[in-house]
């Protein structure tokens, strides 16, 4: 028993090297504005401020993000404040209580976030898709809009069509959008006079349009997602080979691992007061519930890279293997937006999480 609990305690220490890549873990991480990268950029830590130039994607996750960089790849930022105020050549992928867009985004960009602001002058060449508690519109948005929130506030321009869910929906004067406008809503929309839509304008009525978005405004579900994501980037950063190995294992054995979590999740917590009761026992105890709760930490992050590895084929028509960025991004999201799905979000949850739960524990048995 002591052997393999050293075995899985090594499973779980020790770091697979990731190529082509800069990693930053702990302190609070600056790039300079002299700096440039050639290299994608993967920061954990409290804060993270990118001044400097980045050849590659940026990926951050910390309670304060900022970037003023210029970013040749994906961004990749999730924080309790989030500022994306330089230029980004793809897409971004955004995730804050508080989300803030100033700068310029060639690619598409997606928004999670109790309050999301896109402020004047700041232009996205792609199309943008944000959910959250307040959205904010006030710069350029060259693509269509897609946005539910509680309040949804179009100040700037949009060249294509939007459709927006929300509690208040408003189109200020002097805004326009360059094709339909389509929103649902409990009551209509407050378009100024001289606001312009070059499209029709369709009002689908819906009672308590804001309850479904309740947790969203509340910020449970981002911070859910925030932990998540942590978690599913850290794993799919330093664990690659390993992770790949359990997702594939709990993908192909779903219903069998499900069956193996469940019967972990009940009898690891009987075994380990078991061995409470003889002097001998405790420090197997100690480690065997150390390595019950690690092992259902990461099985909820695992769970929502499982969600992503599962859709990847059929929505993008390829392997999840080897992972992407999209899909640990997708999953997670996917993951943590059950929970406002009732019953039976929680339940489909449950079994992706339990699912990679018995893959964990196959595995490093």
């Amino acid at each position: 028993m002591l052997k393999k609990a050293l075995c899985a305690l090594i499973f779980v220490a020790v770091p697979v090297v990731v190529s082509a890549a800069s990693i930053h873990i702990g302190a609070d991480y600056f790039l300079k504005g002299s700096e440039e990268t050639g290299e994608d950029v993967y920061v954990f830590a409290p804060s993270a401020i990118f001044a400097g130039s980045v050849s590659g994607d940026a990926v951050a996750v910390g309670r304060t993000v900022i970037s003023e960089s210029a970013i040749s790849g994906d961004a990749f930022f999730f924080g309790e404040t989030v500022t994306v105020a330089g230029e980004v050549a793809d897409d971004v992928r955004v995730l804050g209580v508080t989300v803030l867009i100033r700068g310029k985004i060639t690619g598409d960009v997606v928004a999670l976030g109790a309050k999301i602001l896109l402020e004047e002058g700041a232009k996205v060449l792609g199309n943008l898709y944000a959910v959250g508690g307040e959205i904010i519109l006030g710069g350029e948005v060259h693509g269509e809009v897609k946005a539910a929130g509680g309040d949804v506030l179009i100040l700037g321009s949009v060249g294509g069509a939007v459709e927006a869910w929300g509690e208040e929906i408003e189109i200020s004067s002097g805004a326009s959008v360059g094709g339909d406008f389509i929103y649902h809503a409990p009551r209509e929309a407050a378009l100024a006079s001289d606001a312009h839509i070059g499209g029709e304008t369709l009002f689908d009525e819906q009672k308590g349009a804001r309850s479904g978005l309740a947790s969203l405004a509340s910020g449970f579900v981002p911070f859910h997602l925030l932990a998540t994501l942590a978690g599913a980037f850290f794993l799919s950063l330093l664990f690659r080979e390993r992770t790949e190995e359990i997702l594939l294992d709990a993908a192909e054995n779903f219903w069998a691992r499900v069956l193996r979590g469940l019967l972990l999740f009940l009898l690891a917590p009987l075994a380990g007061a078991f061995l409470f009761l003889t002097a001998v026992g405790i420090p197997l105890g100690i480690a065997l519930v150390a390595l019950y709760f690690a092992g259902l930490v990461f099985s909820t992050a695992l769970g929502g890279m499982l969600v992503g590895v599962l859709l990847e084929r059929p929505l993008f028509r390829r392997s999840a293997f080897p992972l992407s960025s999209r899909t640990v991004f997708v999953g997670a999201a996917l993951f943590s937006l059950l929970g406002i799905v009732p019953y039976l979000g929680l339940v489909a949850a449950l079994l992706f999480t339990l699912a990679s739960f018995g893959s964990v524990g196959t595995i490093g048995w």
